[in-house]
């Protein structure tokens, strides 16, 4: 959503190629299209067929960087004629799991350097999941279920684009979700145990680790000593019990 378009553009196309960048800057200066009747004259183009002219300014934001998914783009001409501009973003086009996960992970339409408060789908219980905006009781069943399914593998699932990917959600309501759910981030809670063997003292503790910002921050700390290691000598050098 930033002001400045050609700026925006130079950063698209460090990750993206034109095809998708020229549609952005499109879609913020023209919106989407639904303007064309069946008496317009139209050519459909590509974007990547299409140059940006960055003297015109924005005039669309995106509520959701997923809007562009699907979208058309309709340019009056000086002949009259209406220049519509396909998305890159459609399952006619390639892949929807590069596409969603392009649009999920690699762009944002909020300014903050650090969104607080986001609930972890690939981790949070059913009762917190349906804290979530727009979040259904039959949703959140789904995708506890299909969180605990063998046949996923950690890497398809380290963004929320796996919701759609795996047909959780409809776009309709995935769109509505984005500021609220996240997969992973950049706060963790341990529990510590130092030890060097059986008859000395251990260490133990419990502590969330804050790294939402550079100068990374320890909260929460508790000391569990009083309580012994917690776990056998076996488990924690991750040796198997005879």
């Amino acid at each position: 959503n930033g002001n400045d378009l050609q700026q925006l553009h130079r950063g698209l196309m460090t990750i993206w190629t034109a095809d998708q960048a020229n549609f952005v800057i499109a879609y913020r200066q023209y919106g989407n299209g639904s303007r064309v009747s069946a008496s317009d004259e139209t050519t459909t183009i590509s974007a990547g067929q299409w140059s940006p002219d960055f003297s015109v300014p924005a005039a669309a934001r995106l509520q959701s960087s997923l809007e562009l998914v699907g979208a058309t783009v309709e340019i009056s001409q000086s002949n009259g004629e209406i220049l519509r501009i396909r998305s890159p973003f459609a399952d006619d086009i390639g892949d929807r799991r590069d596409y969603l996960r392009a649009l999920v992970d690699d762009v944002t339409v909020r300014p903050e350097r650090v969104i607080d408060g986001q609930v972890d789908v690939n981790e949070a219980p059913r009762e917190v999941l349906r804290g979530v905006p727009a979040m259904t009781p039959t949703v959140a069943d789904r995708i506890v279920q299909h969180r605990e399914s063998a046949t996923a593998s950690d890497a398809s699932r380290d963004t929320i684009a796996w919701l759609l990917i795996e047909n959780i959600i409809d776009l309709p309501t995935f769109k509505q979700m984005p500021p609220w759910i996240t997969v992973g981030g950049d706060c963790y809670h341990a529990q510590i145990v130092s030890f060097r063997d059986p008859r000395t003292p251990t260490f133990r503790c419990t502590v969330t680790i804050d790294g939402r910002a550079s100068d990374i921050a320890t909260r929460h700390f508790q000391s569990w000593d009083a309580w012994g290691n917690g776990f056998s000598i076996d488990d924690l050098r991750g040796e198997p019990t005879p």
